[in-house]
């Protein structure tokens, strides 16, 4: 059920007040949170963006934070107010009005999580009632699903004879119980398991439950030798709508959180400019920023179902910990009040469970030495993913050169790599040479001569013409150590 900025503002008790009209009839897509100065990245449209303005700390101004949600067509823009008698940024209003973006206030002791909440109270709150003139011969499923009982409690309504747990998209049990030979068994089956027909496996039956979309579990129940009578498949049929709706309602929960936590990542690698913004963050997530902290790195090719089993591995673990997808790795960021030697355990449990390569960084003190642990973390991953005895890595375990660049400020790196490369670059669109791939040859090699020569299929002689060119235009000795080291960390720092 489709809701509207206009319905949002007049929901009693969040008292936001309108400060620049315009479309209020738009639906509303979703309720966001953000203090990114440019969030462009994680909204489709139609988004009601909330926010206190603590990108105007960071020097963005008014208008070039409305900017970039007018590019992205979001339904309109709610500020929260720091104190009680505040007043709007004027020139904040001015923007609103001059990009036609509603604008309105939320007073001070309104959380903004009070606003996502009737949001979402409201719109799947429209769809369980809709659900539930559907299923009223199921008053204890209706219960259970409108009165806090969760999966777990809709699965007790079909009683321990069915024995129901569900199945997550990771493979592993989100609801109910199930031994690890049941679960195996099922999860045999897994090419039965991507179809949406029913699934029978060694006296078991799995059921695909559908939400937002998509196949996000299945219902499993013992189904004996003979299968399931009448009465148990109507008990099936009834609960399988409102496990959908409960995983809907989690999914939208958990997407939320996902959708912050990358966020959160991005605020990390942002390094001491977003530093009280990443200390809130965490708290919101329950990390404390003045408290030690890890960085966990993962590779996965599948980022939603390999952030489910993350969660889940660090939820057995039971660490406090929020994770996120970034492209193909998943990031996690973990409390750790034990001795950083405790850390490998970490790394060598969350690989058994992710069979896949887990790198873990160095014990960041608080939140300010972050950027460094999740650095560390990504080098530790990639140096797991080559050994063929572990699977996994620690930040220790790894010496290179790659590592402390990853460190550095990239505008430090660009100059110095301009400094010496440019000269080359210049020549080479000039004349169409190819000295920079030459020098990245020659001491890739170990500044092996012949190896070089053969490799770009030219002589000695012409590879000893390259590199006095290249010693003319960089006024550097290939000779020198010093001068070989420079050239050959500012090839390896190129983009």
């Amino acid at each position: 059920m489709a809701m509207r900025v206009n319905e949002l503002i007049a929901i009693p008790g969040l008292d936001l007040e309108v400060v620049v009209g315009g479309d209020l009839e738009r639906v509303i897509r979703w309720v966001h949170t953000t203090e990114l100065a440019d969030p462009t990245r994680y909204l489709q449209g139609g988004e009601v963006i909330l926010t206190t303005g603590v990108w105007r700390d960071a020097g963005t101004t008014s208008a070039g934070f409305v900017a970039p949600l007018e590019r992205s067509d979001v339904a309109a823009l709610g500020y929260g107010l720091p104190q009680p008698d505040a007043v709007l940024p004027p020139d904040l209003i001015e923007a609103c009005r001059a990009a036609r973006l509603p604008l309105f206030t939320v007073p001070f002791d309104v959380p903004f999580i009070a606003v996502s909440r009737a949001f979402v109270d409201r719109v799947y709150g429209q769809r369980e009632e809709a659900l539930r003139e559907r299923v009223l011969r199921n008053d204890r499923l209706a219960h259970a699903a409108g009165h806090g009982g969760g999966l777990n409690g809709i699965l007790d309504v079909l009683g321990t004879r069915l024995r129901p747990w569900l199945l997550g998209r990771g493979r592993h049990v989100i609801a109910g119980s199930a031994t690890p030979d049941d679960v195996a068994c099922v999860c045999a089956a897994r090419t039965a398991l991507a179809q949406p027909q029913p699934v029978t496996a060694n006296g078991w039956m799995a059921f695909a439950i559908v939400a937002v979309g998509r196949t996000e579990a299945h219902l499993v129940v013992s189904a004996g030798a003979s299968g399931l009578n009448d009465d148990d498949r109507a008990a099936v049929d009834q609960a399988l709508p409102f496990l959908g709706l409960e995983l809907a309602r989690l999914q939208v929960l958990r997407e939320t959180e996902r959708r912050l936590a990358a966020e959160l990542v991005d605020l990390i690698m942002a390094g001491p400019a977003q530093a009280r913004t990443t200390a809130a963050r965490l708290a919101t997530f329950g990390l404390d920023a003045s408290a030690p902290l890890a960085a966990v790195v993962c590779e996965c090719e599948d980022g939603d179902v390999g952030l489910d089993r993350l969660e889940s591995a660090l939820a057995d673990i039971e660490v406090t910990s929020v994770a996120a997808v970034k492209t193909r790795e998943l990031v996690a960021v973990v409390g750790w009040p034990g001795a950083e030697s405790g850390l490998a355990a970490i790394a060598a449990r969350l690989h058994e469970r992710m069979e896949e390569p887990v790198g873990v960084g160095g014990l960041a003190a608080d939140s300010s030495a972050l950027r460094t642990a999740v650095v560390e973390a990504r080098h530790a991953c990639r140096f797991a993913r080559l050994r063929r005895d572990a699977g996994w890595a620690t930040h220790d375990q790894v010496g290179s050169h790659l590592l402390l660049l990853a460190l550095q400020d990239e505008e430090v790196l660009a100059a110095f790599r301009r400094a010496l490369l440019r000269p080359l670059e210049e020549h080479d669109a000039r004349r169409r040479s190819r000295l920079v791939e030459t020098l990245d040859r020659f001491l890739s090699s170990g500044c092996r001569w012949q190896e070089t020569a053969g490799a770009l299929h030219v002589h000695v002689n012409t590879l000893r013409h390259r590199l006095d060119r290249v010693e003319q235009l960089t006024g550097r000795d290939l000779s020198s150590m010093e001068d070989r080291v420079d050239l050959y960390i500012a090839l390896r720092s190129r983009p």
